[in-house]
């Protein structure tokens, strides 16, 4: 019988961080890809209604409850003996069970619900069943996902998730060119998270063996674990309301061609604050082991960490609000200047915040969740205020007003006070942010005139963002010091 794997050591590591920022960019490129197919082949009110589904997914896949991070963090602690073996069995065969019994009530309750109000609920019509079939699966990939990763099988989680992304844009590519309908996206959708699902519960079983089969549910193993689900999900609901609510409201009171513009737009800021994740990410680990030996050690990685965020960010920025109408063309949309400035100035504040929130993050500090509710509850409040009036630019500006009444303010509060540092060290990213977001707006608005190849721009701003972030680093520039 095969031992369970120990976590990863520093050169499987290096190759499981580098199989997750692939697949995060695979994630990020087949959203827009897919966003970009779905707005230029398909009638406007289905494009509209993918919009609204993609919105919807945040809070499907709200029903993991915390299970895949939660596996992630117990099973390594497990030995490999014969009787911890068992032990593994038991919990992941629980908590699985636990997400397959909630997915299927909850199928199960969408499809009586559609064959009881027919065409009075539009939408809970089949396209959508199709998709939130297609979310179940995938809330049930991750967990599965998760628990290779919780016995080490750290690299076949991220190609796990990485293979799922490429066959739902490979699937989808395939059908929408041929059945041009929503029916085909959702239909992708579902067949590429069944895929993985089943291969990763075929390499689940090869892991355990029998043992995983022959495994009961123990109530006793799901009570233990009920304190960490119930506060992760309670985190999580909040923050739901944050990005994904205001498009619900723009539906509510404005046509279809709004609901693409906020959900274009969203993918592309929230895209940007993905991006500007990637320095906390590799950082963090090493931030949590110095925090945990001496807190003040590690001012070292919380300022490079922010500052890394702080140059991607605003060079993304700078060149996307310069390029807008280039880049908007690639779904066939004309979105004037005018409407990004509310989202352009909430990623001003916003990225710093993140970054500093990650790194509080990594010291343990998870807490944020009344902070996280307030801004929700806010921004909705604004929103059924502004957007009735003023559209998308409403979404814009009670997102905006929200964050920073709340999480711009309490969060960097924290963060300040768990790291010992001053205001200043918050304003002088926010500052820097500003600063390089001109500095590639004016480069980018000159280059503008020379050529509109989106290809070239993107090749010279990332020459010239690598420049900033060297001299940045180096500490050689003067204009954007600390």
């Amino acid at each position: 019988m095969t031992s369970i794997k120990t976590l990863p050591g520093s050169q499987n590591a290096f190759i499981v961080s580098t199989a997750s920022l692939v697949n995060l960019v695979v994630q990020m490129a087949s959203t827009l890809m897919i966003s970009m197919l779905v707005v230029k082949l398909l009638p406007t009110q289905d494009a509209s209604r993918w919009i609204l589904f993609s919105a919807s997914l945040p809070f499907i896949m709200i029903f993991d409850l915390g299970v895949g991070n939660y596996l992630m963090k117990e099973l390594p602690v497990l030995s490999s003996t014969q009787r911890s073996r068992k032990l593994i069995s038991t919990v992941v065969r629980s908590h699985l069970s636990l997400l397959f019994l909630i997915a299927t009530i909850l199928l199960l309750s969408m499809f009586l619900i559609h064959s009881l109000a027919g065409e009075s609920l539009p939408s809970l019509d089949r396209s959508f069943l199709i998709f939130a079939t297609g979310t179940f699966s995938r809330v049930l990939m991750n967990a599965t996902l998760s628990s290779l990763y919780g016995f080490g099988e750290s690299l076949l989680d991220r190609c796990g998730r990485v293979l799922a992304n490429l066959a739902f844009l490979v699937i989808s590519v395939s059908l929408v060119h041929y059945f041009p309908t929503i029916e085909a996206i959702c239909w992708a959708w579902l067949l590429a998270n069944v895929l993985i699902l089943t291969l990763s519960v075929f390499f689940l079983q090869s892991k355990l063996g029998s043992s995983v089969i022959s495994a009961k549910i123990n109530k006793t193993v799901l009570k233990r674990s009920a304190h960490y689900l119930l506060q992760w999900t309670l985190t999580s609901i909040p923050v739901l309301f944050i990005y994904n609510f205001t498009i619900f409201i723009v539906t509510r009171y404005h046509g279809p061609h709004a609901v693409i513009e906020l959900g274009i737009i969203n993918q592309i800021a929230q895209g940007i604050l993905a991006i500007t994740f990637i320095p906390n990410f590799l950082l963090n680990q090493t931030l949590s082991k110095n925090f945990s030996i001496r807190p003040e050690a590690v001012d070292h990685e919380l300022a490079l960490a922010s500052r890394i965020a702080v140059v991607l960010g605003g060079s993304l920025c700078g060149f996307w609000f310069a390029n807008s109408d280039i880049i908007f063309n690639l779904w066939n949309l004309k979105i004037p200047h005018l409407v990004l400035i509310p989202f352009i100035i909430f990623l001003i504040f916003e990225v710093p915040q993140v970054s500093l929130t990650s790194s509080t993050y990594a010291t343990g500090y998870v807490n944020f969740w009344k902070i996280a509710l307030s801004a929700g509850v806010l921004i909705t409040a604004l929103g059924f205020t502004l957007i009735p009036q003023y559209g998308v630019v409403g979404a814009g500006i009670a997102l905006l007003i929200g964050q920073v009444l709340t999480c711009e303010i309490f969060n960097v509060k924290i963060a300040l006070k768990i790291f010992k540092k001053k205001w200043s060290f918050y304003a002088s990213r926010v500052m820097r942010f500003i600063a390089i977001m001109i500095l590639f707006g004016v480069a980018n608005i000159g280059v503008h005139f020379a050529t509109s190849n989106l290809i070239v721009l993107i090749v010279l701003n990332s020459i010239l963002a690598l420049g900033v972030l060297w001299a940045d680093l180096r500490r050689v520039d003067a204009l954007l010091k600390l």
